[in-house]
């Protein structure tokens, strides 16, 4: 082999600078629907700990350098080895809809290569498949800037929740108001130690649902994993919807870090 790149030095010069610079995640390789032109899908899972924007651009650049014959690719990317086996994108594949929800939520990713138009890039989906693109964060390929996600604390992504609910006892009564959380981000992305900073609602006995909500919804929170702690603070404000809206689901507007806003109709 050494003789070989002596000779073929250019070569081999070029095939080395294919491979990315970086350390890709493990990941497990699920269902293939690539056909011989290098189109199609393909699903792949890679570990909890690895659902990390700078892990996922280093797997995106190792599939890409791996198929070079790919020419319109779209790689789902999961959080665990059964969804990337059994997911269907349809839900008349499922008998019961509580298996295609479960692994529909645990889509985490996906990358996207465009070879025709050259349009290459990675979107953070943490609501799964069927989650509001408006959560989305799409990465275009190579990054000319440090990726920064649309969900964050701290500096690290929201990479998968639950939309807050207005709780429906506190909707039947029309109570509305604030609740002030403080808490920990552990080193595996989940919230710990959540302490009731700022509690008032209107009127006042339905302060302890809206607060048993905001901190049932904390509890579905995934985040980057990281080397320390996080802490954080957040408000949560419960408002009601006007007597004339025809709007007849929650609105929720996430102003990350500091708030987040659940509007629901009486």
């Amino acid at each position: 082999m050494k003789t070989v790149c002596l000779i073929l030095g250019l070569v081999c010069a070029l095939h080395a600078s294919d491979a990315p610079s970086c350390r890709a995640p493990a990941y497990h390789r699920g269902q293939d629907f690539v056909n011989p032109e290098g189109r199609g899908s393909i699903y792949v899972s890679v570990q909890p700990s690895d659902v990390a924007v700078n892990s996922l651009i280093c797997l995106a650049a190792t599939l890409r350098a791996a198929n070079r014959q790919w020419q319109d690719i779209g790689v789902l990317i999961f959080s665990s080895a059964d969804a990337a086996d059994h997911f269907q994108a349809s839900t008349a594949e499922y008998q019961d809809p509580t298996a295609w929800n479960s692994r529909a939520k645990q889509l985490r990713a996906a990358y996207f290569l465009d070879a025709g138009k050259h349009e290459e890039y990675l979107e953070m989906m943490p609501l799964g498949y069927k989650g509001p693109a408006s959560y989305n964060t799409r990465i275009d390929l190579p990054p000319a800037n440090p990726p920064q996600c649309r969900v964050s604390i701290k500096g690290r992504c929201l990479t998968s929740f639950e939309l807050p609910a207005y709780p429906l006892e506190a909707l039947r009564s029309r109570a509305h108001g604030e609740i002030r959380l403080h808490g920990i981000i552990t080193r595996k992305g989940r919230v710990t130690d959540l302490r009731l900073e700022e509690a008032e609602s209107e009127p006042a006995d339905p302060t302890v649902v809206l607060a048993s909500a905001a901190r049932h919804n904390l509890a579905t929170w995934q985040l980057e994993y990281r080397k320390h702690k996080d802490e954080f603070s957040i408000l949560y404000s419960y408002e009601l919807m006007g007597a004339d809206t025809s709007a007849v689901v929650p609105k929720v507007q996430l102003d990350l870090p500091s708030r987040i806003l659940i509007v629901g109709k009486p």
